[in-house]
């Protein structure tokens, strides 16, 4: 969070679609206590202070929106004046989820099927598109691609990127255990 945002005179907008709150957890479980104490404090204070400072938050789901709305609510933004001038709290935080425009994209260009090495133009591809955390397991969909291939050689896995989009997050053990285990079943 950036000192500067609390002092512009706009209205401040947060996409809080990530409680990295709570994967914080994950990440940090294997290192010593006094760092996961360290890192769970500075984390709870980045996400209160934009939880104070926002005038309006964006989440990806009605589940993450009750979770963040107690999150408001124990830092006091959900409040008399808050819930007076909207009973339901949109206007404090809303849902804005993932997913595709109504209108079907025009294919302009070909950019994975008969692009990636060893991925055909009539191949069936599945895309895996979050990143890779020690949370979550690939490990089992790509050994699942092994008796998928027996069957349907035509169908790909294909992972859209394995670096964590912030260059200060060190690399996670899960990352390296994925790619090595593409790579040894081929």
């Amino acid at each position: 969070f950036h000192p500067v945002l609390k002092e512009i005179n706009k209205p401040l907008i947060i996409d809080i679609y990530d409680p990295f709150n709570l994967s914080s957890l994950i990440e940090y479980r294997d290192h010593p206590m006094d760092e996961q104490l360290k890192t769970n404090t500075s984390v709870r204070d980045a996400i209160n202070q934009q939880l104070y400072y926002g005038d309006f938050f964006i989440c990806a789901s009605e589940k993450q929106r009750d979770y963040w709305l107690g999150m408001l609510s124990a830092l006091g933004r959900v409040n008399p004046y808050t819930f007076g001038e909207d009973p339901t709290l949109r206007k404090l935080i809303d849902v804005v989820p993932f997913g595709l425009p109504t209108k079907r994209p025009l294919h302009s260009r070909r950019a994975l099927k008969g692009v990636v090495p060893r991925i055909e133009a009539d191949d069936f591809v599945l895309l895996w598109g979050g990143g890779i955390y020690n949370w979550l397991d690939p490990r089992v969909l790509i050994k699942a691609m092994t008796k998928i291939w027996e069957i349907r050689p035509d169908i790909k896995l294909f992972f859209l990127g394995v670096k964590h989009p912030n260059p200060q997050v060190k690399e996670l053990a899960m990352v390296n255990e994925t790619v090595s285990l593409a790579k040894s079943l081929g």
